[in-house]
């Protein structure tokens, strides 16, 4: 059962009784609206006074209320279900009393680096790598068909790159949505404190267009956000790239709004005052998950350009399933970033 210390805050599962998606929360001292991260359906979670009425009496408990009367207590309570009504179109949340899952003993260490290469994982690795290989070959073969296309004329030339560059087309939107897809659920799942991922998305590709079209808006958004910061100093010092200075704050910023997006009421308008204030609470949380992701980054390019330097193009290819898990990898430190901020 759920610890309920000030330092460990209680958690629930809500159910979103809309798309049926669980969310395990964190029970605060008010109640509070969360956005569902599959439909964005608004689910009340349940205030400290509200939780602590419904939640199973430990023996103890009985005891003391029952006083000198003897009773017979219960090895293992039974634990009460709460329903919940929300204004939003009169959706129902179901709100259950749970185990909490265990604690990871290290947050952004244990189970994460080799995360792609669990059981569960690994068809989804598996499947994200083969995309990228493909999507590499037909790029290689793309280059290469160019190469000898001078000597033809110029309604050939355009058959052939037709032929190509559509498949190229397909695959990059296939692989880059099911990148998306697996992600969000990789960072959603392990952000409500789950060690297994339960809920991957569908195997129907629209859905995972859905997925990319929304990590791209919030890209979009960081990269705009990322442009005005960096704008002052480009007034200031002209000599300085702004290409490059928008490229760095993009790389600290994504995450802060992907973050936000996860703990914000509208999905859409990602601000999320609780995570804003994070950065004081939680500051050394945030540098040693930037700090991990540099060192993750730098160790794919390092090993991206020793296969480069030791089979040439070839390494390309072979850096596609390390690519693959470094995206899975990633998901995974931004969830367990978004979990213990929660916790």
């Amino acid at each position: 059962m759920s610890k309920t210390s000030s330092e460990e805050p209680p958690h629930v599962f809500v159910t979103c009784y809309t798309c049926h998606e669980r969310m395990h929360v964190p029970v605060r001292k008010v109640e509070r609206k969360i956005a569902c991260p599959e439909c964005g359906r608004s689910v009340r979670v349940p205030g400290r006074e509200e939780y602590e009425a419904h939640r199973p009496k430990t023996a103890a408990e009985m005891v003391r209320d029952v006083g000198e009367y003897d009773i017979a207590i219960p090895t293992t309570p039974v634990a009460p279900e709460l329903i919940v009504h929300t204004p939003y179109l009169d959706v129902k949340a179901h709100v259950r009393r749970e185990l909490e899952p265990e604690r990871p003993k290290f947050t952004f260490l244990t189970g994460v680096f080799t995360f792609p290469w669990t059981l569960d994982v690994l068809p989804r690795w598996m499947g994200l790598s083969a995309g990228l290989i493909s999507m590499t070959l037909v790029v290689a073969v793309v280059v290469a068909v160019m190469g000898g296309l001078p000597s033809l004329q110029a309604a050939p030339q355009g058959g052939v790159l037709a032929f190509f560059v559509l498949p190229l087309i397909w695959l990059t939107i296939w692989t880059a949505s099911y990148g998306a897809a697996c992600s969000l659920a990789i960072i959603e799942g392990t952000a409500g404190g789950n060690d297994v991922i339960g809920e991957w998305p569908e195997p129907h590709w629209k859905e995972w267009a859905a997925d990319l079209f929304y990590v791209a808006w919030l890209a979009v958004l960081a990269a705009m956000i990322a442009w005005v910061v960096t704008l002052p100093l480009t007034l200031i010092r002209p000599d300085w790239s702004q290409s490059q200075l928008v490229l760095g704050a993009f790389v600290l910023l994504f995450p802060f709004v992907l973050v936000s997006a996860l703990e914000a009421a509208n999905h859409w308008v990602p601000v999320s005052v609780f995570v804003f204030q994070s950065l004081g609470r939680h500051l050394g949380t945030w540098l040693l998950f930037y700090l991990l992701s540099a060192l993750l980054f730098g160790a794919f390019a390092a090993m991206e350009y020793g296969l480069i330097r030791l089979i040439g193009v070839f390494g390309i290819v072979l850096a596609c399933p390390l690519l693959a898990a470094l995206v899975f990898i990633e998901a995974r430190l931004i969830g367990r970033l978004a979990w213990r901020l929660n916790s």
